[in-house]
């Protein structure tokens, strides 16, 4: 939700995208309001994010001869703050394979397994970064080793015969 002060700014900065707009220099400013209170859920990220696409004339299907109406300007805002989610949650996380050490460590750390997906032709999961810089060297140095101890899976031929019988 946006604060006061943060809705004061965004108004200002919805006064000069109008007035980069001839057509639409006559806007009301008490209808900015409708603007604010419109996005007032979004961060102001997405939201000057989407102001500066106005102005750079890069929102698509649309006449940039007039400034955009409640519902695009909202619409873009949205766009904005679901690409900025996706960037924030790069930024902080971590795609982890299957297996590996760091698997792992994170694994034994938590006291139980993580769900599995397939990214990119591998399998793994989404772990954040915080949590896997708490994995020590330490940690990883005993999880390297458990998996090059580890015994291959024995493996039968049609001939063998677990019966007993010779």
């Amino acid at each position: 939700m946006l604060s006061p002060k943060e809705k004061q700014t965004v108004s200002k900065s919805l006064a000069l995208l109008f007035s980069a707009f001839p057509a639409s220099r006559a806007i009301d400013p008490q209808a900015t309001v409708l603007y604010v209170e419109g996005v007032a859920g979004y961060s102001p990220i997405a939201i000057d994010r989407a102001i500066n696409r106005f102005m750079r004339g890069e929102v698509t299907d649309r006449n940039n001869a007039f400034a955009p109406s409640v519902a695009e300007f909202i619409h873009e805002v949205e766009r904005r703050q679901e690409a900025l989610d996706v960037e924030t949650f790069w930024e902080k996380t971590a795609f982890v394979e299957l297996d590996s050490p760091q698997w792992k460590a994170v694994c034994r750390a938590r006291g139980g397994s993580m769900p599995c997906i397939e990214r990119n032709g591998k399998s793994g999961w989404y772990v954040p970064k915080d949590e896997l810089a708490r994995v020590t060297p330490e940690m990883l140095e005993y999880e390297s080793r458990t998996v090059q101890f580890r015994l291959p899976p024995l493996a039968f031929t049609a001939g063998d015969s677990d019966s007993g019988e010779s």
